[in-house]
């Protein structure tokens, strides 16, 4: 049962940067980030760590080489170069740091659920900078890849708390993007 969970929560997260690198790429001409800046530095760390302790994974493979579109995009994004390259240094500390996590027992997954929490706290703080063109899609492919997330690891305790206060700021995300589309929807 376990790796229908992993497989459903690869699925649904590869298909969630899938659909922001897509974005990024097809709507050039809305402004905007679809993966706030710490969480596409967040991710990107943990990606580059998960690979250099599992070598071989090519899901993780392909989750690194989305994150670095969507860091040259978020790069792309910050306007002035003084934050820019605090925003990369950033980047180089977390994965440092990640590094050494990593070696911890269950430091794979429990740095995973950490940066999940940071994440999705982040999600909902800059709700109004995100670009609304993709938030419905990418909302409900991140809620499933971190429910199967969730559903494959809650056999750790503090897994399941984590995960737990993950799923509702997802679900709590999801309900404001369907909100926001019902407001364009009805006024044009």
């Amino acid at each position: 049962m376990s790796f229908h969970f992993s497989f459903l929560m690869f699925g649904f997260w590869g298909l969630a940067y899938m659909a922001i690198c897509y974005l990024y790429i097809k709507d050039r001409a809305h402004p905007g980030i679809l993966m706030p800046l710490f969480a596409g530095s967040f991710n990107f760390a943990w990606e580059l760590n998960a690979i250099a302790v599992s070598p071989g994974f090519y899901a993780l493979i392909l989750w690194a080489a989305l994150d670095i579109i969507i860091l040259i995009y978020n790069i792309a994004w910050i306007e002035k170069i003084s934050l820019k390259i605090i925003y990369i240094v950033l980047t180089v500390v977390v994965t440092v740091v990640l590094f050494h996590v990593f070696r911890l027992w269950n430091g794979l997954v429990f740095s995973a659920f950490i940066i999940d929490v940071l994440i999705s706290t982040e999600y909902l703080l800059v709700f109004r900078q995100i670009s609304p063109h993709g938030k419905l899609p990418i909302a409900s492919l991140r809620l499933l890849g971190d429910f199967f997330a969730w559903c494959r690891y809650n056999y750790l305790p503090v897994v399941f708390w984590l995960g737990i206060v993950v799923l509702l700021m997802d679900a709590v995300y999801l309900i404001l993007s369907v909100k926001e589309r019902n407001t364009v929807i009805r006024n044009k």
